[in-house]
């Protein structure tokens, strides 16, 4: 997809992305927020486009990506809502926290440099954007079962890794 491409495309599914997140995101209710939620999802779909993924429905693309980032934001402020609820310091992560999710951070991307582009395509899809086997598939033109056999084969390989860094 071109540069000019994508603009008309995000200017004519933008409203109806916003509505889908406006419904689907249970945080404050701002509007900003849900704009949030649609600018991040149009900047990943054109981040798959630029990296080449073809993609067959760049709009059911783009609603599914809205809707994974609405539920991940909403995973994200119960998380946080919880580690409040138990931390000394107002409105602050503790610092063990931080560290964790920052150590975690640089582990999945030592594994996932390891990994061949094809599996690391699959894996990012399955885990970063929350995508089906259906929908992997049909991103990456791959037939469902060769993804499977991918993402099942990546795993092992990040499992072995996980062993021999530990």
């Amino acid at each position: 997809m071109t540069k000019e491409e994508f603009e008309v495309f995000s200017g004519k599914v933008r409203r109806d992305l916003i509505s889908i997140a406006g419904r689907i995101h249970l945080g404050d209710g701002q509007p900003t927020e849900a704009e949030d939620i649609v600018q991040d999802a149009l900047l990943r779909l054109w981040e798959l486009s630029e990296r080449g993924y073809p993609v067959n429905n760049a709009k059911a693309l783009a609603i599914k990506i809205t809707k994974n980032l609405c539920v991940s934001r909403y995973r994200k402020s119960r998380s946080e809502a919880i580690s409040l609820g138990t931390n000394d310091k107002l409105g602050e992560l503790s610092a063990a926290d931080s560290l964790e999710t920052a150590d975690n951070q640089k582990i999945k991307n030592i594994l996932y440099s390891r990994l061949t582009p094809a599996r690391q395509e699959c894996m990012t899809l399955r885990n970063d954007f929350g995508m089906s086997l259906d929908e992997i598939a049909e991103t990456t033109g791959r037939s469902k079962e060769s993804v499977k056999v991918l993402i099942s084969t990546a795993r092992k390989q990040m499992l072995e890794q996980l062993k021999e860094l530990l």
